[in-house]
């Protein structure tokens, strides 16, 4: 027979105590089950959000940037309408900094062509240190300007880490450039 002292009081109502905390972990582990269930269509498109944007910069990635051109091909074959496309090279420029500088440097024009853009166009960040800036429904005459704006914009946020010069600068437009677009388009896929 099981005697009742003070001890054997205390480790009873500990053991129970444990086994009931075990049930609430569990118990809590399947509604976290289902409600991940539930908000599974959430999370998917949030991650997507964070595949095809950069959360620092808020610019698109490559891949984002070729399906995007792909769409204005088409919108541009239905409509008849042009679109055209500026690449800023930054590598020549950050080439003798150390890393985490370049990346600082580049970080800061990508944020200040973001900012800098129409909310119909697109920027894009490429490999070594480029940026792609989609200017959608623009012919190359309309598209000067706002190239030469972020030309000036970057030359000041160089400036200020001591640095003189502007990013080289090809442009592209449809559909005078169609062949070097479809040649971009597949090496953004790559």
């Amino acid at each position: 027979m099981l005697v009742e002292t003070p001890v054997v009081l205390f480790i009873v109502a500990a053991l129970t105590a444990i086994v009931l905390l075990l049930l609430m972990v569990l118990l809590n582990q399947t509604q976290k089950k289902s409600s991940n269930s539930n908000n599974a269509s959430k999370n998917l498109e949030n991650l997507r959000k964070y595949l095809l944007v950069d959360p620092v910069t808020s610019a698109y990635n490559q891949a984002f940037l070729a399906k995007k051109i792909e769409e204005e091909l088409y919108r541009s074959a239905r409509y008849n309408a042009q679109f055209t496309m500026a690449i800023f090279d930054f590598s020549k420029l950050l080439e003798k900094l150390d890393d985490d500088t370049s990346v600082s440097v580049f970080r800061k024009n990508v944020i200040s062509a973001v900012r800098d853009t129409r909310y119909s166009d697109f920027v894009a960040t490429l490999d070594d240190f480029k940026l792609a800036v989609l200017f959608t429904m623009t012919q190359r005459s309309s598209s000067e300007v706002p190239i030469n704006r972020l030309l000036h914009k970057f030359e000041e946020v160089l400036k200020q880490d001591g640095i003189d010069k502007t990013p080289e600068l090809k442009v592209l437009s449809f559909p005078e450039d169609k062949a070097d677009i479809e040649k971009l388009i597949k090496e953004l896929k790559e």
